[in-house]
């Protein structure tokens, strides 16, 4: 496979989140399990003014700790600004044994 291991299944259980940086640049991001062996993985930079955001497992949400924005989490869209627009999305896959979360290429 091409790409950097991150995680397991696992260890990231349905409806938490992760972070981690980029291996090339060293950025934030974000990978959240949805349900089943689903993820999702978006840039942790908000779109408002660049503050790192977080994945908040009880309000089921990614908050900006700077000017309040919310995303979705399996989406990355805006759900309460003042952040303009979604945030990128990080590729990554589930390996074929269905246990392995790494970034793809």
């Amino acid at each position: 496979m091409e790409g950097t291991v991150l995680t397991t299944l696992p260890a990231l259980p349905p409806g938490t989140g992760k972070s981690f940086n980029t291996p090339d640049t060293n950025h934030p991001f974000l990978v959240i399990r949805g349900k089943g062996n689903t993820v999702h993985a978006f840039s942790a930079i908000c779109t408002h003014q660049g503050c790192t955001v977080a994945f908040n497992q009880a309000a089921n949400s990614i908050i900006c700790p700077c000017h309040g924005a919310e995303y979705n989490p399996l989406t990355g869209a805006v759900t309460q600004g003042p952040a303009p627009k979604a945030l990128a999305t990080i590729k990554v896959t589930v390996d074929a044994s269905g246990n392995v979360i790494y970034t793809t290429r």
